[in-house]
């Protein structure tokens, strides 16, 4: 999976983009969630929706 790394406000507003542009119905209601990590944020990558924000391959590991 591919994500895009940003502040919160740049995540919540690009899932809100995808979202509305795909026009989801019934039980999918928004594209992705968006993931604090070590205190920053990403978001899942849709291949037909670019964005000005980082893009990583990854998301990093967490600490237990």
């Amino acid at each position: 999976m591919q994500f895009y790394k940003g502040t919160f406000e740049q995540c919540k507003a690009y899932d809100d983009y995808v979202t509305l542009n795909m026009n989801y119905q019934g039980t999918t209601t928004h594209w992705s969630e968006v993931f604090k990590i070590q205190e920053e944020y990403y978001v899942v990558r849709h291949i037909s929706y670019l964005s000005d924000m980082e893009y990583v391959e990854e998301l990093p590991e967490t600490l237990e």
